[in-house]
């Protein structure tokens, strides 16, 4: 099994998201926090790394310790909760569990089949598929597709069960 990840902030910002990837006892869970950016006017927790990254890395600190395959998702969540309860920091939780002969993919914006952004993972990586999401938020802010919010930070993970075959040029 390989696992491949990036996460990004928007610009020169306080990246907010977290992906974290526990592997065990037959199963992968990946594990991607997208922390909710603070309102408030200064941080109280973490001075330097910010309120909100403190809180998605504190939590997928606490969760680490009680991930079991017996133990549901929910209370293994709010098993981590308590660990973190003194602080009101928020975030979106994406957490996939894999089980051996599994695949998950996801695609946000809609702009792949399954097939094809299946295809794209195991051809390009991750890197040339962020800078892909990067443009089309780039075009989207633009004006040239309408949009809720403005960009933000961005997460992405291939997992695999087998390494990727090697290339031509590595067979020489």
């Amino acid at each position: 099994m390989t696992t491949e990840h990036l996460s990004c902030a928007a610009g020169d910002g306080i990246n907010e998201d977290l992906i974290r990837v526990f592997t065990g006892a037959g199963l992968t869970d990946i594990l991607v926090l997208d922390g909710a950016t603070s309102v408030a006017d200064r941080n109280y927790i973490e001075e330097r790394q910010g309120d909100v990254a403190w809180f998605t890395h504190a939590f997928a600190d606490a969760l680490a310790p009680v991930l079991t395959p017996d133990l549901p998702q929910a209370q293994a969540v709010h098993a981590a909760l308590e660990s973190v309860r003194r602080s009101w920091q928020l975030a979106a939780m994406t957490w996939i569990r894999i089980r051996e002969c599994e695949d998950h993919l996801a695609d946000a914006y809609g702009l792949y089949t399954q097939e094809d952004l299946g295809r794209r993972c195991r051809q390009d990586r991750i890197e040339p598929l962020m800078r892909e999401l990067r443009a089309f938020e780039t075009a989207r802010a633009a004006g040239a597709t309408m949009a809720v919010r403005s960009a933000d930070d961005a997460s992405a993970v291939i997992w695999t069960a087998c390494p990727p075959a090697p290339s031509s040029k590595d067979r020489t």
